[in-house]
């Protein structure tokens, strides 16, 4: 958690807006504490549901729902702040047609950048079915080091068959932007 909040207070500090990851770390924030608080209540047992001025944790626990409301650990920070401008800002070219869109009468830069969208796509769907039909098979107990320098050192055939799949995210990514 401290180190969540020197980062993003660094980043703060050098005049950025980490919008993102400040929408992560209040949603992991808030999620902790209702495990903690959840924890505590079970550890308290009977004590922990009945009101007086000894029970520490009643107000704690009363307090969950609303900051997990008001703070925002909900569904629609998670879709629109996390997803949304992660995406936008981690795609190689979703931003330069969010820019061009905003530019208003730019229609020769929106078709240059839809054709390099359509072109990652294209890209991504290629080396995701050529890496899953035509992967390069090893002889003996693993293949060479990855990018197929050879190398002394062999890598788990089982490594070896994940980053097989390596390129399916990123199809998958593309193919839920163009929907």
């Amino acid at each position: 958690m401290t180190a969540g909040q020197h980062l993003v207070n660094s980043m703060i500090n050098a005049h950025e807006q980490p919008a993102v990851i400040s929408a992560i770390m209040k949603q992991q924030m808030t999620s902790r504490m209702r495990d903690c608080v959840n924890d505590a209540m079970d550890v308290l047992g009977g004590a922990g549901i009945c009101n007086g001025p000894n029970n520490f944790m009643a107000n704690a626990y009363a307090a969950v729902p609303i900051a997990i409301t008001v703070e925002g650990a909900n569904t629609l920070t998670r879709s629109l702040i996390q997803f949304g401008q992660g995406l936008t800002r981690s795609h190689p070219h979703l931003l330069d047609i969010i820019k061009s869109i905003e530019k208003g009468n730019d229609q020769a830069g929106f078709n240059t950048h839809l054709g390099r969208i359509v072109g990652h796509a294209v890209a991504n769907t290629g080396r995701s079915f050529s890496g899953a039909l035509f992967r390069r098979r090893g002889k003996g107990r693993g293949e060479f080091a990855l990018g197929g320098t050879q190398t002394a050192e062999r890598v788990d055939p089982n490594l070896v068959e994940c980053l097989r799949f390596f390129p399916l995210p990123p199809f998958s990514c593309n193919s839920a932007i163009q929907r």
